[in-house]
Order: structure tokens, then sequence, then C-alpha cells
């Protein structure tokens, strides 16, 4: 069943290729797809894997999402009863009876490019994957710079996945034609060089 599912993707046999060697490098890892349903199949594999993994999409909010992160960054998390309200939490005093610290080390972080592409600083991870594109082109930059923040002391790389034959290399071209057009209005770049502003690598 499990191979099956693997199969089934290209992307995912890719995945599966590269996840291992990227754990015995010590890296952690973004994941970034703007389905839902994407993140459940991306979550299975992950479990079925024993992958530590941490998640965030829409249907996730406040105390959730930042102990989510923080476990991810490897920050002591917050631990209080349920019944304490929001805003009592927001204004309480840092005291070490209300935090433990996280204990396994989280590797790969799924995020809703939507979701989990704004506002969150992951510089823990180095590595990013794109798993499907978006077709505004400043999302999946946005997406990538929740790497590319102040504290980042390795190379971030980033893995954008692509199938070939299909339309998601007609939503690349056209989404590197559309940044490389606003690059060329505000940085005064020729045409030529705004069609390379993304290249893609088979």
């Amino acid at each position: 069943m499990f191979k099956a599912l693997v199969n089934a993707s290209g992307k995912l046999v890719l995945v599966h290729k590269l996840l291992p060697k990227l754990r015995s490098d010590g890296h952690k890892v973004l994941i970034f797809s703007q389905m839902i349903r994407v993140l459940d199949i991306l979550e299975d594999y992950l479990v079925h894997q024993s992958f530590p993994f941490e998640r965030i999409d829409g249907r996730i909010h406040g105390l959730l999402r930042q102990e989510a992160i923080d476990r991810f960054c490897n920050r002591y998390v917050m631990n209080l009863p349920s019944y304490f309200p929001p805003l009592f939490v927001s204004k309480l005093e840092c005291a070490d009876s209300f935090f433990v610290s996280t204990e396994e080390d989280k590797f790969v972080f799924l995020l809703c490019t939507k979701a989990g592409g704004l506002g969150i600083n992951l510089t823990a991870a180095d590595v990013v994957i794109i798993y499907d594109s978006d077709w505004n082109p400043q999302n999946d930059l946005q997406a990538q710079a929740r790497c590319h923040r102040i504290g980042q002391q390795k190379m971030v790389k980033v893995y954008r996945l692509i199938t070939r034959n299909t339309y998601e290399r007609e939503m690349f071209d056209r989404a590197s034609l559309k940044l490389g057009l606003d690059k060329a209005v505000l940085q005064s770049m020729g045409s030529a060089e705004a069609r390379q502003v993304f290249v893609c690598i088979e």
C-alpha cells in the first residue's frame, strides 16, 4: 500500500529519495503546498517513514500555531491549562513553571503556502521544497523567505517540483515572466534578463 502511494506520484518518488539524504546530512526541511489534501498525503507519508514533523494550514490558529513553530525551532513552548483565555495568555509574564522544553527534534514542517508563507521566522530550516507552485510568484517567494530571515546561518536550498508535460510547466513559465516583468519595471532589467528570472532544470 505504501509503495503504491509513493509510486503514484513522481513528486513523491523524488521526495522519498530526497528526504532521507537531507536528514542524514543534518538539514531541516519546509514543504509548501497550496492544497490541504496534498498536505494530508505528505503527512501520511511522513508518519509511515517515522519522520518527526509539524504542520500549519488554514485550520490551525493561535497558540497551536505558535507552539508548532516553537517545537520545530527547538524553542521553549508554553505549558498552560486549556481554560486560560487568550487575553490572559497574551499578558502573562514569562515564568519558568509555564514553559517546557521540546524534546523531539522536528525534521519537516508541512505548510500551506498562503497560511504559512507570511510572518513566520523558520530559520531553523535550511531547505525549502515548493511541492506545487502558485500562479502568483510572489507567494512562492514569500514562502522561501521563511528561511531567508535575520539569524539564518546556513546556505538555503530551494527545490521547486514541476511535473513534465503538465500545466505546471506552463504555470512556471508564466510565473517566471510575471516576476521578470516586475523586476524589469522596478529595477530597469532588460527583457531578455526578465525572462530568465526562474530557470527550469529537467
